[in-house]
C-alpha cells in the first residue's frame, strides 16, 4: 500500500473488522443456547475451545491488517478482569511488528512535517526501516552536526485508520452492552474511553518527547541507565527524533554473553529503575517489551520508545499502604474498603460477599504456622487468588492495568536474564531506603531473620499467660518500674510480630506474583508484585 488509505479502503476495512466482531458475537449467542441444550460441563469445554479459536483468528487478523487491532489485542491481553483466560494467553505474546511502509510514503510524511525531504534535512537518512510497528516506523539517520539519531515517522493516514477501527470497536461494545450480561456488570464506556485515550496519546509524538524528558529528569541519578536525548528541531506531531541507542537486545542472551555483559546485573539494575519509577515518581515506562530494552557496555541498561506511559497517583500509593495495614491486622472490612478506594471493585458490587471471600482466605492464611507458610503451596494459593478475582466483581483501574502489564513483562525479562534471581533480596534494601527517606527508622532484618523472629515469638503468648497467672496467684512480685519495663518489652515484641507478619505477607505475595505470571495472568501478577513491594516498605517502617 502506498499513500494514505482511500475512502473505499477505509470502508472495506471497517466492514472487515465489523464482520469479524459480528461473527464473534453470533458465536457467543450460539454458546448461550448450547449451554441449555448440552449442559454446563459439555458447553464449558466448547466455550474454552471457542474462546481460543476466536483469539487466534483475532490475532491473525490483527497481524494481517495492522492498525489499531494490534494495540487492541495488547490492551485486551492486559485486562484479565474482563477477558477469558484463553484470550489472555493467546494475545499475551502479540508483538507490534508489521511490514514497513515504502520509503516514498515516509518521505512524503517527513516533507510535509519538516518542510524539506529527508535527504535535505539530514546528512544521511537510511531509506530502509530499522523497526516497524502498527502506528509508525523508525529509520536511522545522521544529523548535520554528526550525531546519529533514530527518526520515528507515523504511517501515512494512520489517524484515519485508527478512527475507523474505533468505530468498529464501539459497534462491538454496543452489541455486548445491549445483548449480554457483561454490559450490566461493567462500565464498557469507561473501558472504551481508557483505550481511546491511551491510543490517541501515542499518536502525539510531541507528548512522547515530553515523556522522555520527564524520565531523563526523574532517573538522572542512575549512572547505569542510558536514555536517548531529544532533538526537538527535527520533531513534530508526526515525526520524532532522538539520539540513537546502540545496544544488545535484552533477550539476545548469546549476544549479551558475547559482549561480556552480566545478565544478573542487568536484571537487578532494570528492577531498580522500575522501583524508582513506580514507587517514587509514580510515572513509569509502560511498555518494556524486549524491543525497547537493551544491554550496553559495562552491563548498563537502556530504554527506548516512550509513547506508552503509566501514572500512579499519590492517593493510590497511600491506599496501597493502607491495604497492607488492613491485611496485617486481619480486618476483612478494611481490606474491602481499600479495594473500593483503589477502584478494584465495580460500582454497585455486593461488598458483603467479597468480605466473606476475603475472610475465608485470611482464615486459611492465618491458620498456617510459620513453617507451613514457608512451604506454602503456590499453585493452590494462586488458584484461590484467581478464583477470588474471577468469581467476584473485580476490575482493574487503568493505572493498575498498565502497571500490571508492565511489571508482568518486566518479571519475564528479569527471570529470563537470571532464572535464580532473588527478588526479595532486591526489594528489601530499597524498601529500607525508602522508609529512611520518608523519615522513619528501618529495621535491619532479612526474610530469614523475620522467620526466625516469628518462630521465637510464637511461644510468647503462652509464656505471658503463665506469667500473668503467677502474678495473680502472688507467686511473682514485681515493682512498678519492672512492670513498665515488661510492658515496653511486650509492646516491642508485638510490634516485631506485626513487622514479621508484613514481611511474611510480602514474601507470599511475591511468590504468588511469580505463579500468576507463569500462568499468563500478567496483570494480576504485576499487581501482586507491586503490593509485595509496598508490604516490604510498610513492614520495615512499622514501629
Amino acid at each position: 500500500m502506498t499513500g494514505p488509505p482511500s475512502a473505499n479502503r477505509l470502508h472495506r476495512r471497517l466492514l472487515k473488522v465489523t464482520l469479524l466482531f459480528w461473527g464473534f458475537f453470533l458465536e457467543f449467542l450460539l454458546l448461550h443456547w448450547a449451554r441449555r441444550l448440552l449442559g454446563r460441563r459439555r458447553s464449558d469445554v466448547w466455550r474454552r475451545r471457542l474462546y481460543r479459536s476466536q483469539a487466534r483468528r483475532f490475532k491473525k487478523t490483527a497481524l494481517d491488517m495492522g492498525g489499531l487491532l494490534i494495540k487492541l489485542g495488547q490492551f485486551l491481553s492486559a485486562r484479565v478482569d474482563i477477558m477469558p483466560r484463553e484470550y489472555v494467553e493467546e494475545l499475551a505474546g502479540l508483538q507490534d511488528q508489521v511490514a514497513p511502509v515504502p520509503y516514498p510514503d515516509v518521505a512524503r510524511v517527513m516533507t510535509a512535517e519538516l518542510g524539506r525531504p529527508p535527504a535535505e534535512v539530514f546528512a544521511f537518512f537510511d531509506e530502509n526501516a530499522h523497526a516497524s510497528a502498527s502506528l509508525g516506523q523508525v529509520h536511522r539517520a545522521v544529523c548535520t552536526d554528526g550525531v546519529e539519531v533514530a527518526v520515528k515517522v507515523q504511517r501515512p493516514g494512520i489517524d484515519s485508520i485508527v478512527e475507523t477501527d474505533f468505530r468498529a470497536i464501539r459497534f462491538l461494545l454496543g452489541l455486548v452492552g445491549r445483548f449480554t450480561s457483561l454490559g450490566a456488570t461493567m462500565d464498557l464506556e469507561a473501558v472504551y474511553g481508557e483505550f481511546t485515550r491511551t491510543t490517541r496519546g501515542e499518536l502525539d509524538y510531541r507528548q512522547e518527547g515530553r515523556n522522555l524528558e520527564a524520565f531523563r529528569r526523574n532517573l538522572g541519578s542512575f549512572d547505569y541507565l542510558e536514555l536517548p536525548e531529544m532533538r526537538w528541531e527535527y520533531t513534530t506531531g508526526r515525526v520524532i527524533t532522538m539520539t540513537f541507542v546502540h545496544g544488545v537486545k535484552i533477550t539476545d542472551y548469546d549476544g549479551l554473553t558475547a559482549a561480556a555483559l552480566s545478565r544478573h546485573l542487568l536484571a537487578v539494575r532494570l528492577i531498580n529503575v522500575y522501583l524508582k519509577m513506580v514507587m517514587e515518581d509514580g510515572f513509569f515506562h509502560a511498555d518494556p517489551h524486549p524491543g525497547n530494552v537493551f544491554g550496553l557496555a559495562g552491563s548498563r541498561v537502556a530504554l527506548v520508545d516512550f509513547g506508552m506511559v503509566g501514572h500512579i497517583t499519590p492517593s493510590m500509593k497511600r491506599h496501597l499502604r493502607a491495604l497492607f495495614v488492613a491485611v496485617s491486622n486481619r480486618r476483612a472490612g478494611d481490606i474491602v474498603r481499600e479495594f473500593v478506594n483503589l477502584h478494584f471493585v465495580r460500582p454497585g458490587a455486593d461488598t458483603g460477599r467479597i468480605r466473606q471471600a476475603v475472610n475465608l482466605i485470611l482464615d486459611r492464611f492465618y491458620d498456617q504456622t510459620l513453617e507451613e507458610i514457608h512451604s506454602l503451596d503456590l499453585t493452590e494459593l494462586g488458584r484461590e487468588l484467581l478464583e477470588l478475582v474471577r468469581e467476584h466483581p473485580f476490575q482493574i483501574p487503568a493505572q493498575i492495568a498498565f502497571l500490571g502489564r508492565a511489571v508482568g513483562t518486566l518479571v519475564g525479562l528479569t527471570t529470563g536474564l537470571d532464572p535464580d534471581i532473588n527478588l526479595i533480596a532486591i526489594f528489601l534494601p530499597y524498601a529500607q531506603t525508602l522508609v529512611v527517606r520518608e523519615g522513619g527508622n528501618p529495621v535491619e532484618m532479612l526474610p530469614q531473620k523475620a522467620l526466625r523472629l516469628g518462630a521465637a515469638l510464637a511461644a510468647l503468648p503462652e509464656t505471658l499467660r503463665r506469667t500473668a497467672d503467677q502474678i495473680n496467684q502472688g507467686e511473682v512480685k514485681v515493682s512498678v518500674n519492672e512492670m513498665n519495663a515488661l510492658m515496653r518489652t511486650i509492646r516491642e515484641q508485638a510490634a516485631g510480630m506485626r513487622r514479621t507478619g508484613l514481611v511474611i505477607y510480602a514474601s507470599a505475595l511475591l511468590l504468588a506474583a511469580v505463579f500468576l505470571h507463569v500462568n499468563h495472568e500478567d496483570v494480576w501478577g504485576g499487581v501482586a508484585l507491586v503490593l509485595s513491594v509496598a508490604a516490604f516498605a510498610a513492614g520495615v517502617g512499622r514501629r
